[in-house]
């Protein structure tokens, strides 16, 4: 008796478990579609299996009949999809859908865009609406998931602005700064998330990022937050989170001593940093002051001035110096061709102007 007790408590566990087993799910990519949709289509999946324990494969091809299909990609990248080539939206570059379906006499979702960044963005759209919220340190899943279906779905979205822009890098131990390449790399993937589309990196003369040779003087300054060091001794609140270190530091420079190692490590991580922003579907632009120089080149351009605001670590062009002067013009063009030719793969450069008053002397003849 004990023993067919034992089977029957069995069985009922077993069909129990069957009817809390999350839906089966096949995510459907073309599998040689632009690497930046099979990790739209790697997201999704994801997504399902936290939000509804989903029993989720991937393939080129529908092949389970007891699935839920959801296509990832459009008809230019899919070929799967392309029964629902006149029915599929106009859209721009930029556009994306979510778009019920009939598949095999069951609804299946259409999940896609007209560029590989498009449909991530539509995976994050169909996210969206299962009540995930991508925030920047990673994504929140709702308290109670909306419940699992395909049907419904009739959604297109075309941006309101066509470029959508994160600064990062920048002058501040508190800021982006001080994060390392894969920190970075964690923000960049959320951003895209949220649908940013471009990348500014913001960066000064002083900076290791860039290495030239001016009138025969080389660069020589390359630091972090104006050179500024900041210790983490017995008093320092939160000390626990530096693991020990003495020094609060980036990581990707830690222990890099000299201006080489740090030039090396701020060349790596601008790399880094320009190379994921593009896989993730996304443009990069370089943001820089034509009219800084590190102090170095004072000997070169000796009618400069030291720039406010930038710890002496700065030279800019001084009151006896006119917006056609030779020298100046050399030098900007030395200092450009230096970054252009370290990062080759940005897609655009953005010229900025010192935040503070400088070099007003001939402001009245310039303009």
């Amino acid at each position: 008796m004990t023993r067919r007790f034992l089977w029957l408590a069995i069985l009922l566990l077993g069909s129990h478990l069957d009817l809390l087993a999350g839906p089966k799910v096949e995510i459907v990519t073309n599998v040689v579609s632009p690497s930046l949709e099979h990790t739209a289509a790697e997201e999704l999946a994801g997504h399902l299996r936290r939000l509804y324990q989903a029993e989720v494969s991937l393939a080129g091809t529908p092949s389970d009949p007891g699935a839920h299909v959801i296509f990832v990609g459009s008809p230019s990248s899919n070929p799967e999809t392309r029964d629902w080539s006149a029915s599929w939206p106009k859209l721009s570059d930029q556009g994306h859908c979510l778009k019920t379906v009939n598949f095999r006499g069951q609804p299946a979702l259409l999940v896609g865009g007209e560029t590989p960044a498009a449909t991530f963005w539509a995976v994050s759209e169909l996210a969206h609406r299962l009540g995930i919220r991508s925030l920047l340190y990673g994504d929140l899943d709702p308290a109670t998931p909306p419940a699992f279906k395909l049907t419904g779905y009739d959604v297109v979205r075309e941006p309101q602005l066509r470029s959508r822009a994160w600064r990062t890098i920048d002058d501040f131990p508190i800021g982006q700064e001080s994060w390392g390449l894969q920190e970075q790399k964690q923000v960049v993937k959320q951003l895209a998330k949220q649908k940013y589309n471009r990348l500014l990196l913001s960066v000064h003369s002083w900076q290791p990022f860039v290495d030239f040779e001016f009138g025969g003087v080389k660069k020589q300054t390359g630091v972090l937050w104006y050179g500024l060091q900041y210790p983490v001794g017995a008093n320092t609140a939160g000390r626990s989170a530096f693991a020990g270190a003495k020094l609060f530091e980036n990581p990707d420079f830690t222990g890099r001593k000299t201006y080489q190692e740090r030039i090396e490590a701020g060349t790596a991580l601008l790399q880094g940093i320009i190379k994921y922003a593009h896989e993730m579907g996304m443009t990069v632009g370089l943001v820089m002051s034509p009219l800084e120089f590190p102090k170095e080149f004072f000997t070169t351009m000796p009618q400069a001035k030291l720039l406010r605001g930038e710890n002496e670590l700065s030279i800019g062009p001084g009151p006896l110096q006119m917006a056609d002067d030779e020298v100046l013009m050399q030098i900007a063009k030395t200092q450009l061709r230096a970054y252009l030719g370290t990062y080759p793969e940005v897609d655009a450069v953005y010229l900025s102007l010192p935040k503070k008053l400088e070099w007003s002397e001939h402001a009245e003849s310039s303009w």
